[in-house]
């Protein structure tokens, strides 16, 4: 695993980019999750909902006292803007219904994914990919 490029960092995780392998790695400290039994179940169900932008567990590291799971997915590169509404469209097709601003409910599945805005989910071609879904079983 090769972290050489910091690409960005959020409230959970710290994204690299290794541009030999087109790959993205996120060092995440499942912040989001109660336990990181509720965060790998969150990888798997991403995994099946959207397999185009799947996640692989490469291991975990610990810096200081943190630890972090390691998982990486291709990284995507954008052509065009999202649109929020092309989101939404997609996830009603998928039967979930918006729950707030960018979060949605699948009451049949008992799914709730969070934080689909414009720097989540990218389009490229016309197809949209979810990179960074925040997912829960109710």
């Amino acid at each position: 695993m090769k972290f050489s490029i910091y690409l960005d960092e959020g409230a959970e995780q710290k994204v690299f980019f290794d541009d030999e392998k087109s790959k993205v790695y996120k060092l995440n400290y499942a912040i989001f999750y109660v336990n990181w039994t509720q965060y790998l179940e969150s990888l798997m169900i991403h995994n099946i909902l959207f397999p185009e932008t799947k996640y692989e567990i490469e291991g975990f590291l610990k810096i200081n006292t943190t630890i972090y799971a390691v998982v990486s997915q291709s990284y995507i590169l954008p052509s065009e803007r999202t649109d929020i509404e092309m989101v939404r469209r997609y996830m009603n097709a998928k039967g979930f219904v918006i729950k707030r601003k960018n979060d949605y409910v699948h009451s049949e599945l008992g799914l709730i994914i969070e934080d689909l805005h414009e720097e989540n989910v990218l389009v490229r071609d016309g197809t949209l990919f979810f990179i960074d879904t925040v997912m829960y079983l109710k």
